[in-house]
């Protein structure tokens, strides 16, 4: 999944292609986190080329730091639900096969 500001152009949007993650800035979770070596194998076989501007060690962390605006995250379901009453949105990331459905 796909984690935004209310006010990002991936916002207005169902469905994000993983294509449109290149040149994106990402806030991800650390490699103590089991789900990143797969968030960074998607976009590897997607052939995205986003920056990392953050890495955090608790995915509650992610969501204030994609609220102020240092970048767009991508998450497993399993962080959820968010924060009630704030900006943030969550969209599917599709358009890339099999590999966008993998990550839960």
């Amino acid at each position: 999944l796909l984690l935004c500001r209310d006010d990002h152009p991936f916002a207005a949007r169902q469905e994000v292609r993983w294509s449109a993650l290149n040149g994106c800035r990402l806030v991800l979770q650390d490699y103590a986190s089991g789900s990143r070596p797969l968030i960074d194998g998607a976009l590897r076989q997607q052939g995205v080329e986003a920056q990392v501007v953050q890495e955090i060690g608790h995915p509650a962390t992610l969501f204030p730091m994609v609220a102020e605006g240092i970048g767009i995250s991508i998450f497993p379901a399993l962080a959820l639900p968010l924060p009630e009453g704030g900006r943030l949105r969550v969209r599917r990331l599709g358009g890339g096969g099999q590999t966008a459905g993998q990550i839960k």
